[in-house]
């Protein structure tokens, strides 16, 4: 039996006169016209690409969300000791950059390393990210749903100041109906999100404190981070699985 290229609609592999919707993986129950209908689909016609695109890069991403959690960690633990060290030095530190001289901070060669490992895997990931933000928003399109945005925003909105609040959160949630379950995850995973970058500034704020504060900012923003990836991963696992059955 032939596998066609990607998920979308095909004429049945079992030799029936209807259409038969393949999921990028295998072929389901779904046929098209149903019984009580004769009429051809339209806003639903056999996407492809978009939706097979969307479907390996969910995929892809759900694998490494722990992968982007334990970087964030890594990033967020280095950045508060470099910011102890600028709290500490902050007198020499003026005076450099008033200056205009270079001051790199003296902090132990772990820091660096830490910063190095946690920043490459968090980048490539973040583009990854991105890249199914776009092609979800485009198999979304395919598939009929109503979306506020083109599929350019939904990428678009993270970069800007302000909209970046809640313009990507509805891009993703314009890629499911709205009455489909995976809304409830995409909103779960918002508010999880948003509350790891409100504990940012805690993080940092917390490097000009005792040693104590810092490391119980750290520990609550780890916790986030856990979380918030855990939510990622549970949104983009019900948006791919909204997509197979939409």
């Amino acid at each position: 039996m032939t596998r066609p290229g990607g998920a979308g609609w095909y004429p049945d592999p079992w030799g029936t006169p209807k259409n038969r919707w393949f999921d990028g993986e295998a072929w389901t129950p779904r046929v098209w016209p149903p019984e009580d209908s004769e009429a051809p689909p339209t806003a639903r016609r056999a996407p492809s690409r978009d939706v097979g695109d969307d479907q390996r890069l969910g995929r892809m991403l759900a694998t490494v969300m722990p992968v982007a959690a334990a970087a964030m960690i890594a990033t967020a633990i280095s950045g508060v000791a470099v910011l102890r060290w600028v709290a500490d030095n902050w007198d020499e530190f003026v005076e450099a950059t008033e200056s205009g001289r270079r001051l790199e901070p003296e902090v132990a060669g772990w820091v660096s390393t830490l910063s190095w490992v946690g920043q490459f895997p968090l980048f490539a990931i973040q583009l990854l990210f991105l890249l199914w933000c776009y092609k979800t928003a485009r198999a979304g399109r395919e598939l009929g749903i109503p979306a506020r945005r083109s599929p350019g925003w939904a990428v678009g909105s993270w970069l800007i100041p302000i909209l970046n609040l809640w313009w990507p959160y509805q891009s993703v949630s314009d890629t499911v109906p709205a009455d489909d379950p995976a809304r409830t995850e995409i909103r779960r995973w918002w508010t999880l999100w948003l509350a790891m970058l409100a504990s940012t500034l805690f993080v940092f704020a917390s490097a000009f404190f005792a040693v104590t504060a810092s490391l119980l900012a750290v520990v609550v923003q780890g916790a986030l981070v856990i979380a918030a990836a855990i939510a990622a991963r549970r949104m983009i696992v019900a948006v791919l699985v909204a997509h197979r059955t939409v």
